[in-house]
């Protein structure tokens, strides 16, 4: 793989600099590529790891939503580019270009197809960092040993816990069996909605040594397909300012008038919503310096999904070299009989 993909990538360099009526094409390739490659780190960036992820929801997706709701409020249509708001080429406050007429009506329906393609995107990514506690308990459950995770969940003393606390523990002993029981399609129901568990899940599909395509097949189509879709579906709903309206005018319509309702829960949203925008704004800390807490949080989140590929592969190299171990000690002992890889 290696080979082909390095020449891939010399190709690529190749016909970047050269100019010609192919140049379109490459500068259209590379914005699709560089706008996949952002979404979809930020989703890893979110679920990788034992609970250790970062907020990249609430953090970038969230306020993309946002950007684009204020931006077809202003325009008066959703026929504006999105992908310059990616790998911080926007600030917080900027909006997207307004480049044709307004348009008679917009539904918040054409607004959440045009952020979708970001929102499933980003939950894709979200599955792929969830390919870690996977292989972890895969692995540990192929060499035949114990998975720790799951024996601090079985062989806890209950009558220690609070009545809070006995509560997650009775739903994380049903997850547990639910998923041994449905297998694809319960894995595909835990991951379909915002399941803070959900690394427990892949914990429990590796020491049940579920197939890999089987894993990753449900954990894409939960979390890429069903989960983000609702939550971007929910957002624009709040985020723009005609739905918004109409779904707190529907609220208050229950609540007596003399309230005001409506008044108040709007200028509360609108200060809100005015203190996510700004609260992404970025100052210069130094005359001396030009780089910004954004492109540090940048590198940050490059670094995270690399370490993350390159983890990957070594699990992935550590187990086949073991293979071609077994196969080697075998070779030359091969009257002490087969030799296993557990």
């Amino acid at each position: 793989i290696l080979y082909p993909l390095l020449l891939t990538l010399l190709f690529c360099f190749w016909i970047k600099d050269t100019s010609g009526p192919h140049a379109a094409f490459v500068d259209e390739c590379e914005r699709w590529i560089e706008w996949g490659l952002w979404w979809t780190a930020l989703g890893v960036a979110s679920s990788i790891g034992f609970g250790s992820g970062m907020h990249t929801g609430l953090l970038f997706l969230f306020p993309h939503i946002l950007k684009v709701c204020q931006t077809v409020e202003q325009c008066g249509h959703v026929d504006f580019d999105t992908r310059k708001n990616t790998w911080f080429m926007m600030t917080a406050e900027e909006l997207f270009e307004c480049t044709a007429k307004p348009r008679s009506s917009v539904s918040y329906i054409d607004i959440w197809l045009r952020v979708l393609p970001e929102c499933m995107v980003w939950g894709c990514g979200t599955a792929f960092g969830e390919v870690p506690p996977y292989w972890v308990s895969y692995f540990a459950a192929k060499a035949g040993r114990e998975n720790k995770e799951l024996s601090d969940i079985t062989h806890v003393n209950v009558a220690e816990m609070d009545r809070v606390q006995r509560k997650i523990h009775l739903f994380k002993l049903w997850m547990i069996k639910f998923m041994k029981r449905y297998g694809f399609l319960g894995l595909l129901a835990m991951s379909s909605w915002p399941n803070a568990a959900f690394d427990l899940c892949g914990v429990c599909c590796g020491s049940f040594m579920m197939p890999f395509w089987i894993f990753i097949t449900a954990t894409t189509l939960g979390k890429g397909f069903i989960k983000s879709p609702i939550q971007g579906l929910v957002l624009t709903a709040l985020f723009y300012k005609n739905s918004r309206e109409k779904i707190i005018a529907f609220a208050s319509s229950w609540l007596p008038v003399s309230w005001e309702v409506d008044k108040t829960m709007n200028a509360k949203i609108n200060s809100m919503l005015h203190k996510v925008v700004s609260s992404g704004k970025t100052k210069q800390t130094s005359s001396f310096t030009t780089v910004s807490p954004s492109k540090i949080w940048g590198y940050v989140v490059t670094s995270l999904v690399a370490y993350f590929l390159l983890s990957c592969l070594e699990e992935v190299a550590r187990l086949e070299q073991a293979r071609l171990d077994v196969e080697e000690v075998n070779g030359q002992f091969p009257e002490r009989g087969h030799m296993h890889m557990d």
